[in-house]
């Protein structure tokens, strides 16, 4: 019996930490970019990776493209991203990882920047407008995807 008891608590203590580990985001908006992919010349992409707890190391890179290929394609990655509605004002300064994706068009720039805070803990901010939660790994996607093809 008291196996049983104590083989019932584990179980429901490991389902509420798989149940809350994550955030409902089937409600979240998509953004879209307010511009065609056909309008983007060039794409800059500036990664920068601060110290964070007992990761010691910092790190900083610059790419960009004006291969029409490669831009299509980090255009579809981004476009239509789930995020939070709610606004946040963040600390723009204090950041783990930062990202910055500044689209070059024929008629002006657009920056999409993206701010973590740690592993779920992520921002985004449409042309230095206010900051909205995004909680996928938006690094993994943008940099660590296309930091080969980006000189």
């Amino acid at each position: 019996m008291k196996r049983l008891l104590i083989l019932f608590c584990i179980v429901m203590i490991c389902l509420f930490t798989l149940t809350s580990c994550g955030e409902d985001t089937s409600s979240w908006p998509s953004y879209s970019l307010p511009f065609d992919n056909d309008k983007v010349t060039c794409i800059e992409l500036t990664f920068i990776e601060k110290p964070y707890k007992n990761n010691t190391n910092s790190m900083s890179f610059f790419g960009k493209t004006e291969d029409s290929s490669e831009i299509r394609l980090i255009y579809e990655e981004v476009n239509n991203l789930k995020y939070s509605k709610k606004e946040s004002s963040i600390n723009k300064n204090d950041y783990w990882e930062y990202v910055q994706i500044k689209f070059i068009l024929s008629d002006g720039t657009f920056d999409l920047n993206f701010y973590s805070y740690g592993v779920t803990d992520g921002y985004l901010t449409f042309n230095e407008e206010k900051a909205h939660k995004f909680t996928s790994d938006f690094v993994s996607m943008t940099y660590g995807k296309y930091k080969e093809v980006l000189k």
